[in-house]
């Protein structure tokens, strides 16, 4: 789903083929820091080759007045692109109607061929085929893509989400809002180099699953103590999951998968944190942090609605789920009584630039299926919004003799409009069954996956632009269209 330039190079590591998939511009650090990222395991051997293109002249001399020096990221599956890592099998079992792991690609949206696939939002273009002096995406390596017989075969794209269009994008059209050179990359990359983070590098602390608050969890949601030493165990538990998996054995990678420990948003700061007490990382004044989460808490808060009603009356069970969705997690994000709450934590560790990203409909996503016809999701999701927005507002004053702005960006109202009637996207549970439970053989499947081929995945006769690539997380047409969006706040 990137138009980037990738490298393929092959590694047998514990039965599983890797691809180096770096994308590399002149911004990597220096010698010691690309000897770490290739003996670390997270990067394929070859990548320190690869990387050494990319040393050439870094002074930055250029004299435009850039708004930002470097971005970091948090949240889930919507923002992250690497942390969490990728499925080896296509899908969760031997049988393909257990359906396609919902981590087959990371970020989590459909794989893009952007030679052949449309750029939904004017203005904005997608990341270069190949290396330019002023950008690079410093990422893990692919895993090669298994279908339920165990035939593997290399990915032959990748999937983009709207942290890597808006970033790329932020210097296009004499925008200027981020100093080149840019050097993106998840927090994994950033842990396993062993030089000192730098200025220009722009780090992704965002992890599927991911709730707001200051715990951790597997992926499945169920709690987990997280570790004494927080970074080292993050980053060992995804990397047992990484390169531990079987291209026989889908149910045994779906076990491994819901041992990997997930540090919910609140916690994703305190890793940012670490990083600057041990100088993995380097922010000024001029860094920007964003932060979109919530959706999860949502989906759980919904979920557990639900079920509620089953065994209790149903107006204590609305009240329940009315407070926990306008209240407390708004308060985790950003309370403005909340010291621990994401936003007070960052603006605590320095911070003066810090956008919070609403949620867009989740009665739009196949998985609320025909529940959108009984439930008021785009009120209860309105309702969310503007609780955010006002903790938001209320955390901006109180610190504006400070010099800190907090901004709240709107993604409700430009998701509804590009998906509203007479766009042709797919929103129904029946388009998306037929990537999440085909009907075809797993090698069919598997093809189409491999080639980009998603509208072909979900629609039979005169395929259209998919609004959602799984039941639960957009498409890169939409992803563009939150990128758009942030864009356009800045």
């Amino acid at each position: 789903m990137k138009k980037y330039f990738y490298r393929s190079i092959l590694l047998a590591t514990c039965s599983v083929v890797l691809i180096n998939s770096i994308v590399t511009t002149p911004a990597i650090a220096d010698d010691d820091s690309t000897a770490a990222l290739a003996t670390s395991g997270i990067l394929a051997a070859g990548t320190t080759a690869a990387i050494a293109i990319a040393l050439a002249s870094n002074s930055n001399n250029n004299t435009t007045n850039y708004t930002y020096s470097n971005m970091m990221f948090f949240g889930d599956s919507q923002t992250e692109i690497g942390n969490g890592p990728e499925n080896l099998t296509l899908y969760n079992s031997q049988s393909s109607s257990d359906g396609i792991a919902i981590n087959v690609y990371v970020p989590i949206s459909n794989p893009v061929n952007t030679e052949t696939d449309s750029m939904l939002v004017d203005g904005l273009e997608f990341p270069p085929t190949t290396s330019i002096s002023d950008f690079t995406m410093t990422l893990p390596p692919q895993l090669s893509i298994c279908d339920a017989n165990g035939i593997c075969s290399a990915r032959y794209f990748r999937s983009i989400n709207w942290v890597e269009y808006f970033i790329y994008n932020a210097t296009l059209n004499n925008r200027n809002l981020i100093t080149p050179p840019i050097d993106l990359r998840p927090w994994i990359i950033q842990y396993s180099q062993s030089s000192p983070g730098t200025i220009n590098q722009s780090v992704d602390y965002a992890w599927y699953s991911a709730l707001s608050n200051d715990s951790c969890i597997y992926p499945n949601y169920t709690p987990v103590t997280c570790p004494t030493n927080l970074a080292s165990g993050l980053y060992n538990a995804q990397e047992n999951y990484r390169v531990g998996q079987s291209p026989t054995d889908p149910v045994g990678n779906r076990n491994l998968f819901n041992t990997v420990i997930i540090p919910n948003t609140q916690k994703q700061v305190e890793l940012f944190a670490d990083d600057l007490e041990n100088n993995r990382v380097k922010v000024n004044d001029k860094t920007l942090y964003i932060i979109w989460t919530g959706a999860n808490d949502l989906s759980v808060g919904f979920g557990q609605f639900i079920a509620c009603r089953i065994q209790t009356p149903e107006n204590n069970c609305l009240d329940t789920w009315t407070t926990y969705r306008n209240v407390t997690i708004p308060n985790e994000i950003a309370g403005p009584n909340n010291n621990n709450s994401v936003v007070n934590r960052l603006i605590s560790l320095g911070a003066k630039h810090i956008f919070v990203i609403g949620q867009y409909d989740l009665g739009l996503t196949p998985e609320a299926g025909d529940a959108r016809f009984i439930f008021p999701f785009s009120e209860w999701t309105s309702e969310f919004n503007n609780a955010l927005k006002t903790d938001i507002e209320q955390i901006a004053t109180n610190n504006a003799s400070s010099g800190v702005t907090v901004k709240y960006i709107d993604i409700q109202d430009p998701i509804n409009l590009a998906v509203a009637p007479g766009t042709g996207y797919a929103l129904t549970v029946a388009a998306s069954e037929k990537c999440d439970m085909p009907s075809g053989n797993a090698e069919t499947i598997a093809t189409k996956l491999l080639q980009g081929d998603a509208v072909s995945c979900t629609q039979d006769v005169d395929p259209k632009p998919i609004g959602w690539w799984n039941n639960a997380h957009i498409s890169t047409q939409l992803n563009q269209v939150v990128a758009n969006a942030v864009l356009n706040n800045v």
